[in-house]
């Protein structure tokens, strides 16, 4: 179960890029004194424009029901790049009838080229999830980007705030390992996968 839930968890990370527009998570946490390490591909369109967002992190839960993680990642626009860091975290909120619902929270900032990005960009999301088996789980939510500070300057960033509705899926192939897949719907869509890796 302590792997199980780790691997869960980890796909909170997995949607914690700095534009990513994505949860690319179910609602369950990792579980306190889990950690686990991620990696994931990002593919958002917008208005015919296309960015591609790729990250890497670390999770850690700090308790049974809350994680916090760092990552580090590149978005790519128009042949420009960005760099960024970011920080957040998952807080399970209740469980309800085979159903848990969390609440997920990232702050990213860019590390280079910061006047074509807003100051900081807020992914937030109300998350609802539901295990189909001990390895496969499903989620849903409302997913929000809010850029704050400097909002015009929205090249690697969304000069205006951005709601979209996740649609993903999780398979945790063996004890180390899981996958995970995410289609988000609304005026950015964006298309996803990830990899975590149970420490």
């Amino acid at each position: 179960m302590k792997f199980v839930t780790g691997l869960l968890a980890a796909s909170f990370l997995l949607a914690a890029g700095a534009a990513s527009a994505q949860v690319l998570t179910p609602a369950e946490t990792l579980g306190k004194g889990n950690d686990t390490f991620f990696l994931s591909e990002n593919h958002l369109f917008v208005d015919g424009d296309r960015l591609n967002i790729a990250y890497a992190g670390y999770m850690r839960g700090v308790t049974e029901r809350a994680d916090v993680y760092g990552y580090a990642g590149v978005t790519h626009i128009f042949g420009e790049d960005q760099v960024w860091l970011g920080i957040g975290g998952n807080v399970r909120l209740f469980r309800y009838k085979g159903f848990t619902v969390s609440s997920f929270n990232v702050l990213s900032t860019g590390l280079h080229r910061r006047s074509e990005s807003s100051t900081v960009l807020w992914n937030t999301a109300a998350v609802v999830s539901r295990n189909l088996s001990q390895s496969v789980s499903v989620w849903s939510g409302v997913n929000a980007l809010l850029p704050l500070g400097n909002r015009e300057q929205g090249l690697f960033t969304p000069p205006d705030y951005e709601w979209n509705v996740p649609v993903g899926a999780s398979w945790l192939i063996n004890d180390r390992f899981g996958v995970y897949g995410e289609v988000d719907f609304g005026h950015v869509t964006a298309v996803g996968v990830g990899l975590s890796i149970a420490n």
